[in-house]
């Protein structure tokens, strides 16, 4: 048996390594043409999830259950109704295996993490985001793609449509992805990474100590160029919404944490960074800060809203169904058939979940994220880490008024459901 856990734990530090990666393959389109809004992929985190449930279900399947948890159960039984609405039963169903997936996802962690080291898992995701500021950077620089298409690059170019780009005066620069599907996820994914890195400082140096892996004392420099790293291809993703709230997860933590406390230091030394890439990147930055330069992509966004108004008026109680927002959209033609590329969700995951599953769903999942974040707030152990949780979910809820990626996008979801497992177990753990 401890064998068979001892392949677990590694099959779960595999996982979180892998978040990012975006192998898979096609299995199912319901639409003409491939969609990735409306098809069905099976990912290499899918079969790590799997390995590890049926390796959970083999030790004696056990899980722990909070009062806030049946907000998360009402928020399943309103997501089966609203499947039943659809055109597309088929579709309907495979969008609830995924929410299962992730669900059990956030049990599996909430029920198991008293059985791993919390440092290590966040050891792994930080360095996970230094390989992905890593790919990014080089991406910037090289304006392309790496050749990583076995781990799900992209393939990248400022000339192909559709992939992100800046018009600035020397022509469009493209913005790096990693391996993810579009450079704001990236963006989400180095915020976490610089968050747990935050937690990871201990006295004065970045210990890194992952017991029966290696053992590595790193001293000032190694610190500052991981750091520097995470900073830079942050940076470099050009991400309006999370860099504005990365400022405000910053100025909270800066004013809340110790005088002479390090994390304090980084905090400044980010603000330093930043205005020297600002200045560096100027040609790329400046563009990308003026919203009114952007008149296109805020004019998409604003049809998107109005979209999701009208599909939450007409569907209040079960909406439209589970992932079925663009295809509804499509039914609109709201756009002409040479820019079928636009339809998008609306960026705005309340509104889409509000859209998709109607007002007692979306409801239901509030109640949930506000009871979880309740729950977080008894902690009396531990106050960084507390205050560092609880500013990433602030922080979550604030991305959800400016993207659909945690609801819609597999690495994105990982991300969401990974971290509301850690909180969730660190909140029943840690309780006044």
């Amino acid at each position: 048996m401890d064998k068979i856990f001892k392949i677990e734990k590694y099959l779960f530090y595999l996982l979180v390594f892998s978040i990012p990666f975006q192998i898979r393959v096609f299995v199912y389109e319901w639409g003409a043409k491939r969609d990735e809004f409306f098809s069905a992929f099976f990912y290499f985190t899918d079969a790590l999830i799997l390995a590890i449930f049926f390796l959970w279900i083999f030790r004696g399947f056990k899980m722990k259950i909070e009062k806030y948890d049946y907000f998360l159960f009402g928020f399943l039984f309103v997501f089966l109704f609203s499947v039943l609405n659809m055109e597309y039963l088929s579709f309907g169903f495979y969008q609830i295996l995924k929410l299962l997936e992730f669900v059990l996802l956030y049990f599996y962690i909430k029920s198991n993490m008293k059985y791993f080291n919390l440092n290590t898992i966040l050891y792994i995701f930080v360095f996970s985001g230094v390989f992905q500021a890593l790919l990014g950077i080089f991406q910037f620089l090289t304006q392309g793609s790496l050749g990583f298409k076995y781990l799900g690059e992209t393939n990248l170019s400022a000339q192909i449509p559709g992939v992100a780009k800046i018009d600035t005066t020397d022509g469009k620069i493209m913005r790096p992805y990693g391996t993810f599907t579009h450079p704001n996820v990236l963006a989400a994914y180095l915020f976490f990474s610089l968050a747990f890195f935050y937690l990871l400082l201990k006295d004065k140096v970045f210990k890194l100590q992952i017991k029966k892996f290696f053992t590595l004392q790193t001293g000032f420099w190694f610190d500052v160029s991981i750091f520097f790293v995470l900073f830079l291809g942050f940076f470099l993703t050009f991400s309006r919404s999370v860099f504005l709230v990365f400022a405000l997860f910053s100025l909270t933590l800066f004013l809340k944490s110790k005088k002479k406390s390090l994390v304090r230091k980084y905090i400044v030394l980010s603000a330093i960074l930043f205005l020297i890439f600002s200045a560096v990147f100027s040609n790329e930055f400046y563009p990308r800060v003026n919203i009114l330069n952007d008149s296109e992509n805020l004019n998409f966004r604003m049809i998107y809203k109005e979209t999701a108004v009208n599909f939450i008026s007409e569907n209040t109680l079960f909406g439209v169904g589970p992932g079925n927002f663009v295809n509804s959209s499509k039914v609109l033609n709201i756009f002409p058939e040479n820019m079928s590329w636009a339809y998008q969700p609306v960026h705005n995951t309340y509104f889409l979940i509000a859209s998709e599953i109607g007002i007692f769903g979306f409801l239901f999942f509030l109640a949930f994220l506000v009871f979880l974040m309740i729950n977080l707030n008894k902690f009396q152990k531990n106050g960084n880490f507390k205050m560092i949780f609880l500013g990433i979910l602030f922080s979550v809820a604030l991305l959800f008024f400016s993207d659909h990626y945690f609801w819609d996008l597999q690495q994105g979801k990982l991300m969401f459901w990974f971290f509301l497992g850690i909180l969730a177990w660190y909140g029943s753990n840690n309780k006044v």
